[in-house]
């Protein structure tokens, strides 16, 4: 089978579409994690070592590793809020032009992935330039697949023992993609309609430093949709 990155026909690797380690808070005792698979058919399984599938190859692998390793103290490190309104999170240690990569690796495997946890992940046209970008390891724009990082919480809690599967809406016209990281929400913009000034300054990479954002998790619809539904199950 072809390596979906390089499309060089060679032995394909388990490949992880979300890092392993963003699983690691929900794990119990024996290296399991609870899935939710439908929470309206109340479908609910055991899980291991997070989601996987054969899609690259080594050398592939290897590369969104490089990434990956970068980013975990991002996942490992405390929050570091040196601002007054103590509401923004700086990660000095990480880098941007890395952190980009990463995120743009995430989304595009979790659209070429034929796992049914990334059902609603289909960049469509914007799959092959993406594919270019991460391949050719670019130096990527704010503004290309801008992004918007929040640091999740549950009152004074952040809130890391808590995944979803990806989801999208629409907002200005453009699809966005949501991914919940251990702790920090992922919205990723796929289009090119403008995005509002208000969103598109809170792009990771038009700051000086990487930062994330404080917000409590049942401000986002979507979250407060499942939890409700989970909570209803018997």
């Amino acid at each position: 089978m072809a390596c979906r990155l390089c499309l060089a026909e060679v032995p394909l690797c388990k490949s992880h579409i979300i890092p392993e380690i963003c699983f690691a808070p929900m794990y119990d005792d024996r290296h399991r994690f609870i899935a939710v698979s439908d929470v309206k058919k109340q479908i609910v399984k055991e899980g291991q070592k997070g989601w996987w599938e054969k899609m690259l190859c080594a050398a592939c692998e290897a590369r969104l590793n490089r990434y990956e390793k970068h980013v975990r103290r991002m996942f490992t490190d405390p929050l570091l809020a040196p601002l007054a309104d103590k509401r923004v999170y700086v990660f000095p240690k990480v880098e941007y032009r890395l952190l980009k990569l990463f995120i743009l690796s995430v989304l595009w495997r979790a659209s070429v992935s034929t796992l049914p946890a990334y059902r609603h992940v289909s960049l469509g046209p914007h799959e092959e330039p993406m594919r270019e970008l991460i391949l050719a390891d670019a130096d990527v724009a704010p503004e290309t697949y801008g992004c918007v990082i929040w640091a999740l919480f549950d009152g004074d809690r952040h809130f890391v023992d808590m995944m979803t599967e990806p989801s999208y809406d629409k907002q200005d016209g453009r699809r966005c993609y949501r991914f919940i990281m251990r702790g920090f929400v992922f919205m990723i913009y796929v289009g090119s309609r403008t995005i509002d000034d208000a969103t598109s300054r809170l792009f990771v990479g038009r700051q000086p430093e990487v930062r994330a954002y404080h917000i409590n998790w049942d401000v986002f619809p979507f979250l407060r949709q499942v939890m409700g539904e989970v909570a209803a199950m018997p």
